[in-house]
């Protein structure tokens, strides 16, 4: 896997979790 990718995937994954994590402060 390139490095390029494996960054991206885990910018996503930090934005995943902070969305996730305003969605349960919500309810």
């Amino acid at each position: 896997m390139s490095i390029k990718r494996k960054v991206s995937l885990e910018i996503t994954a930090s934005r995943y979790r902070k969305a996730s994590q305003s969605i349960i402060a919500m309810q």
